[in-house]
């Protein structure tokens, strides 16, 4: 699913980079701290089945808190998606709106059906003159908003890869494509954590576990 992709590393300003990363890199601490705490999750069929989830909900409860990074220029609040109140965070930061999805590689759509909520935001991203700005420098007059997505996989008890994408109108092809983490560009050495945030986060993490 993807064409021509071209990276562009000065689209996106190290500030948002790194809060984007910030919070990714604080639901594994917290994840990993939690199933630290729980050896019996690690060998049971139970927590097999609950592994994705958890990490998706970790991520998904930290992205939503972005907003109290002071460091970072990014807005964040929830969209119902589908007739049964399905919810997702949606990231707005200048002229891109973000949504997160897991994928298998790193410069890759999310496989399966498109949901229209997608479909809708990428309306934007055809055309000519587009300019995916993640950066609260200089604003300036763009075409906003352009529809990005932040991918990421998973690797044991890590992530394989986080990158941001922006899909072309039709969401079947990469247009931009701007690493985060991964192989060739781990910053997670120079993050630091709100210890507020990643108690609470464990907090939350314990509660969902128990709830299944």
């Amino acid at each position: 699913m993807t064409s021509e992709v071209q990276i562009f590393e000065d689209s996106i300003t190290m500030d948002v980079k790194m809060g984007v990363l910030r919070s990714f890199m604080t639901a594994k601490k917290a994840l990993n701290e939690v199933i630290g705490n729980e050896k019996m999750l690690t060998d049971s069929h139970f927590f097999t089945n609950l592994r994705p989830y958890l990490w998706s909900y970790a991520v998904s409860r930290q992205l939503s808190k972005i907003t109290e990074d002071p460091d970072t220029p990014i807005v964040a609040d929830y969209i119902v998606v589908n007739h049964y109140n399905k919810k997702v965070i949606r990231l707005h930061a200048e002229n891109t709106i973000m949504t997160f999805h897991k994928t298998r590689e790193d410069n890759m759509l999310p496989s399966g059906r498109i949901a229209n909520y997608m479909k809708e935001y990428a309306n934007s991203n055809g055309i000519d003159n587009q300019q995916l700005i993640l950066s609260s420098i200089n604003p300036k007059n763009y075409d906003p908003p352009y529809y990005g997505m932040i991918v990421y996989g998973l690797s044991h008890d890590d992530f394989s890869h986080i990158s941001i994408v922006m899909p072309d109108v039709d969401v079947k092809n990469i247009r931009k494509y701007i690493p985060i983490y991964g192989y060739n560009y781990n910053y997670s050495d120079s993050i630091s954590y709100n210890e507020k945030q990643l108690t609470q986060l464990k907090d939350d993490i314990y509660v969902r576990i128990k709830e299944h």
